[in-house]
């Protein structure tokens, strides 16, 4: 159900939500 936002974000990972291969949602936000 939230699989396509997660594969969509992972290419997008400006200040979307990124998922860790621990099962993590973490946040990248432009903090870099």
């Amino acid at each position: 159900k939230k699989r396509e936002k997660g594969e969509r974000e992972r290419e997008g990972e400006r200040g979307k939500r990124r998922r860790d291969r621990g099962g993590r949602i973490e946040i990248l936000f432009e903090l870099s």
